[in-house]
């Protein structure tokens, strides 16, 4: 997220919460909105780089997690 020039605050709000693991896009909306990202309007949009670099890691742990 800071490659991507995210304001430290930003990335701030996502070190102080525990949640990291959601069971659904729901969950994910409701974690972003908790966080007050949802009706920010600045550049680069937060949801938009959060939700890319949740999907990055989604997918290296689930390349990292198969059983040969």
């Amino acid at each position: 997220m800071k490659e991507r020039n995210l304001p430290r605050i930003v990335i701030g709000k996502f070190k102080q919460h525990k949640a990291r693991i959601f069971s659904s896009p729901e969950d994910w909306e409701r974690h972003l909105q908790a966080l007050g990202l949802s009706g920010l309007k600045i550049a680069p949009d937060p949801v938009l780089v959060a939700s890319e670099a949740a999907l990055w890691a989604r997918s290296i742990i689930k390349a990292c997690c198969r059983t040969p």
